[in-house]
């Protein structure tokens, strides 16, 4: 097992003992991971849709509850690119 599969492994053990976490959380972080180049811990560059596609949310104020909820919860770092043709910044955040 690779360092980035453990620390995948950890990092959901952690997300799955959260009571505020929900299916389509972890539905969101499986997307991340699935749009993922390399390294986990390193920048991962999402767009909306998808995101969205992969993680089968269908609402757009629904995607950004749940983004939004996980980096209040500190589970991601993101940083939004409001250019369309620019992708936004996503890192999860392994070491909790």
């Amino acid at each position: 097992m690779n360092i980035d599969a453990y620390l995948l492994k950890e990092y959901l053990k952690i997300l799955c003992v959260d009571s505020r976490i929900t299916v389509w959380h972890i539905a969101m972080v499986f997307a991340f991971v699935q749009l993922a180049d390399r390294n986990l811990s390193h920048a991962i560059y999402i767009s909306r849709r998808r995101v969205m596609a992969h993680s089968r949310i269908k609402s757009i104020v629904t995607y950004h509850k749940y983004l939004k909820d996980l980096e209040v919860f500190g589970y991601i770092e993101y940083r939004p690119s409001y250019h369309p043709g620019v992708r936004s910044f996503v890192r999860l955040i392994l070491a909790q």
